[in-house]
């Protein structure tokens, strides 16, 4: 355990990060009130991924995680592609 190094992240990236979620929630907000159709819908679920792996990786440390760890955030993350797989099947046959 002595050999392994943390990493700390600085101030300026999480606040970096923070400002790329927020951006990206008010783009999903303004694509929202647009009538764009189905692509209104696909754009909201790829901009959701995207704040969700976002999150997962930068806030959550995924990335440094132990191998369990990975494991299972990866079984988490599969959970959710299907969700949102089944939300757009389901969107698309309405």
């Amino acid at each position: 355990m002595e050999n392994e190094k943390n990493k700390i992240a600085t101030y300026q990236s999480y606040l970096f990060t923070l400002l790329i979620t927020v951006v990206l929630t008010l783009a999903a907000v303004a694509l929202a009130s647009a009538k764009l159709g189905i692509y209104s819908v696909i754009g909201s679920l790829v901009l959701a991924v995207a704040i969700c792996g976002i999150v997962v990786f930068k806030f959550m440390n995924f990335s440094m995680s132990k191998h369990t760890n990975k494991l299972l955030g990866g079984l988490v993350l599969f959970v959710f592609a299907l969700v949102i797989l089944i939300s757009f099947f389901d969107y698309l046959s309405r």
